[in-house]
C-alpha cells in the first residue's frame, strides 16, 4: 500500500560482516492511476 508510512530502523554492524541486500519491485495498473512502489532491505548473510 503506498499510503503507508516507510519504517526504517539502523543497525551498527561490525567490520568485516557480510551484508546481502534484496529489491523487490510491485506495479499496480487499475482505473486511472499507476502505482509502482519499491521494497529495499540489507540483511546480515
Amino acid at each position: 500500500d503506498a499510503s503507508t508510512d516507510p519504517i526504517a530502523g539502523v543497525v551498527a554492524l561490525g567490520l568485516g560482516v557480510t551484508v546481502e541486500a534484496f529489491l523487490r519491485w510491485q506495479i499496480a495498473f487499475g482505473g486511472n492511476t499507476t502505482t509502482a512502489t519499491f521494497f529495499l532491505s540489507f540483511h546480515r548473510g
